[in-house]
């Protein structure tokens, strides 16, 4: 199981050890990635489709302290409904992809500065088969966005399963505090995990190193979130 691209899928979650050196003498990515890509673009064009534009017009003219008559109201909803399909589909095809494209590279590159002869294919494939645990949270949300009428702004910020702190967010939270709190994710702990132990394997480095190169960098996405939060809230 352990040999096959699709097989590594449910062995990263159950025997994750046993994968990644599976991974460590023949990577592999496209598995992974097609899922990912699948299940984000999946995602994100459902989501909008229940999305409850009109809080989303009135939050974002509020923030930017305009007025808007009835007109504008509609015609900002209307604009954004036709938008925000294409936006969901253009995310979950290409910006997804090169997301875990510049991931890889960069943990290449630490891991490469770190003294490793790990290459960027080994480390594409640790990447995306630790991400994995992220398919299973948006599998888990897909039926939930079906059971949905309408979803707001803030259920689409802090997530649908409600697996993040985010949940326990004391009302009238401000956006800095959200960010923190829903960057704190089962999912994500978990996608954390997997990448400490992956590269502990696959780069063949310590796993203190392994460990510390994954949470700083982590923290770095933590603290940009929040600075992006507490710049356009």
């Amino acid at each position: 199981m352990h040999d096959s691209a699709f097989g590594r899928l449910l062995g990263v979650l159950v025997a994750p050890g046993r994968t990644f050196r599976s991974i460590a003498e023949r990577p592999t990515w496209a598995a992974p990635l097609l899922l990912l890509m699948l299940l984000g673009t999946a995602v994100g064009f459902l989501t909008t489709q229940r999305m409850d534009f009109d809080e989303v017009v009135r939050q974002r003219a509020a923030q930017q302290h305009q007025e808007l008559s009835a007109e504008d109201l509609d015609r900002g909803v209307q604009m954004t409904k036709k938008i925000a399909p294409g936006f969901a589909l253009v995310g979950g095809l290409f910006f997804f992809p090169a997301g875990f494209l510049l991931l890889a590279l960069i943990f290449w590159t630490f891991f490469r500065l770190l003294g490793s002869d790990l290459t960027y294919p080994a480390s594409l494939s640790t990447t995306l088969y630790s991400l994995v645990p992220n398919a299973v949270s948006m599998a888990l949300t897909l039926p939930l966005i079906f059971g949905r009428e309408t979803i707001s702004q803030q259920d689409a910020q802090r997530g649908i399963l409600l697996s993040n702190l985010a949940v326990f967010a004391p009302e009238g939270s401000g956006a800095v505090v959200r960010a923190l709190l829903g960057s704190v994710d089962f999912f994500s702990l978990w996608v954390l995990i997997l990448l400490s132990l992956g590269y502990r394997i696959v780069a063949r480095v310590s796993g203190t190193a392994a460990t510390c190169t994954v949470v700083v960098l982590w923290l770095l996405w933590v603290a940009g979130k929040a600075l992006i939060a507490l710049r356009f809230g």
